[in-house]
């Protein structure tokens, strides 16, 4: 989904947008354009100011 985000701000793919497809040993799933929403946009800039950010990231436990 990240391309689908980043591609369009491209000088070549300026204004163009993209579905996306998932594909797994045993099935496929599309991803519609629309699925590139404010709220996954938001999610997507914080997690690249916390990947990009100098200080390390705070660790927490996994869910599992």
């Amino acid at each position: 989904m990240i391309y689908m985000w980043a591609l369009p701000q491209t000088q070549r793919w300026k204004g163009i947008r993209f579905d996306g497809l998932l594909v797994y040993p045993d099935r496929r799933i599309p991803i519609a354009q629309n699925a590139i929403d404010d709220q996954f946009i938001t999610g997507l800039r914080t997690l690249i100011r916390r990947v990009g950010a100098l200080a390390p990231a705070v660790k927490v436990p996994s869910l599992r």
